[in-house]
């Protein structure tokens, strides 16, 4: 009897459950291990109370195999009956205590909708539940600060996560809260913090961003160094000062993503701190950053092996320089037998995809573990009215040499320079108007003709809209 624990039809599986104690102890524990909540306005207040009563009185089973639970707290206030709203928030004290395996949260919180003291309760509750590790938060909302909420019961984690999207700086009660909170997980593994993607890539910014070293000022009180293993940083003022301050909460560390602020001290402090953790020993196994000409980053990534990670998404084009083309080709040499993942985004002219192809057709064997190939692909308007098709199929028959591959991503480059940001469709930077999508339309029947003809084992992705 095979189970299968995805199909887009959930709700047939769960009516097939109650009809089978066998099939319902297969599928529940597959189904309800995600449950998710959108709001009071797809639960009606009869629903939210017979939740409640049941999740009280322990008569569903349903939720013992809760282990990932999302929540939206957001109630427009004016469309949500009062006794409702608070029907909506009672049930949010009860139900966590009915799913005793419960180990992650995905929490989103919309400050315009509702006072968040009135989430406090809800908070209490997961302060005593001994099992949740993880928390995911996402705060939205408008320019007023909010005000009551508390994140203080909560302690522990391992695993958590805080992106938002503002127009304005995130709020200082906020940043206090999750400052405090980090000062009482000694035992953190992972730790991501930042604005959403896309919006800290914007050149023109309305305010200036939250400094990374404020949320995490009380490690310098914690008596034993933490086992961090995974740091994601995006959109915040990053300075090497920080790492420095808590270089002995990074020696275990394996994965590291930074996505900055494009100004002026960026990329020198991104070189700073690749040298602080070449001069610590510290191999990183994941890397995601957006520059990789500060020297210090090309040294370090050549003092070790390992490297089985990276991703560069390039915003200057002083990546395009012959010292850092050269460099960073040693590098994927020395680290081609481990690699798994290399992402390549570059988009703008440039010479990389050229270095690229070069490289691979050379020694594509050595790349033996690749399961990920991204890199973009340069096609003028000139070779889709001559029909030239033949620099890309080049680069689809060398992927085929990658025995380990299992997605092949090659999206065009859209840009002459790359330096523009923000509202990009309109940008004269472009090199095809979004409107005609000639080499978008070329790419895609290139890469139909390859699948049909050569039946490739790994999937071939392109971004082909705007």
């Amino acid at each position: 009897f095979r189970l299968i624990t995805f199909t887009q039809a959930r709700d047939h599986l769960k009516c097939l459950r109650l009809i089978s104690k066998r099939f319902n102890d297969l599928v529940t524990p597959s189904l309800f291990s995600f449950f998710r909540s959108w709001g009071p306005y797809l639960s009606s207040l009869q629903q939210c109370k017979d939740i409640t009563f049941h999740a009280s009185a322990r008569k569903s089973t349903v939720f013992k195999h809760t282990r990932h639970l999302a929540v939206d707290m957001g109630i427009p206030w004016d469309s949500t009956p009062i006794e409702e709203i608070k029907a909506w928030f009672d049930m949010w004290t009860i139900l966590p205590s009915a799913m005793p395996n419960l180990s992650r949260l995905t929490w989103s919180l919309s400050v315009e909708d509702h006072p968040l003291y009135l989430a406090n309760d809800f908070v209490q509750v997961l302060g005593s539940h001994t099992e949740l590790n993880d928390i995911i938060l996402d705060a939205r909302g408008g320019s007023t600060p909010p005000t009551g909420l508390t994140l203080g019961p909560l302690h522990n984690l391992h695993a958590f996560s805080l992106m938002w999207d503002l127009p304005v700086p995130l709020w200082p009660m906020l940043i206090a809260e999750v400052t405090s909170l980090l000062g009482r997980c000694p035992k953190l593994d992972s730790l991501s913090l930042g604005t959403r993607y896309g919006y800290w890539q914007a050149k023109t910014k309305p305010h200036l961003s939250n400094p990374y070293g404020e949320f995490v000022e009380q490690w310098s009180s914690l008596e034993e160094p933490m086992g961090l293993r995974s740091l994601v940083i995006r959109g915040l003022r990053v300075r090497s000062q920080d790492f420095l301050t808590h270089i002995r909460h990074f020696k275990n560390l394996e994965s590291l993503t930074i996505e900055y602020d494009l100004d002026a001290m960026s990329h020198e402090e991104l070189g700073r701190i690749f040298a602080i953790f070449q001069e610590d020993n510290i191999h990183l196994k994941r890397i995601s950053i957006c520059s990789i000409h500060p020297h210090q980053i090309i040294d370090y990534l050549l003092s070790y092996t390992g490297l089985e990670h990276f991703v560069i998404d390039s915003l200057d084009s002083r990546d395009d320089s012959p010292s850092v083309v050269h460099g960073f080709l040693a590098v994927l040499k020395l680290h081609s037998s481990s690699l798994r993942f290399l992402a390549f985004d570059v988009n703008r002219i440039s010479p990389w995809k050229d270095v690229l192809w070069s490289l691979f057709s050379e020694s594509a064997e050595a790349f033996c573990m690749l399961e990920y190939l991204q890199n973009r692909v340069h096609i003028s308007l000139e070779d889709v009215e001559a029909n030239n098709t033949e620099p890309f199929c080049t680069w689809l028959d060398i992927a085929m040499r990658l025995l380990a591959l299992r997605e092949l991503r090659c999206d065009p480059v859209i840009f002459k320079t790359g330096t523009l940001r923000g509202k990009r469709i309109i940008t004269p930077d472009l090199i095809d108007p979004p409107d005609a999508k000639r080499i978008l339309s070329l790419i895609e029947r290139v890469i139909n003709d390859f699948i049909h003809e050569r039946n490739p084992k790994f999937s071939i992705d392109s971004y082909t809209g705007f």
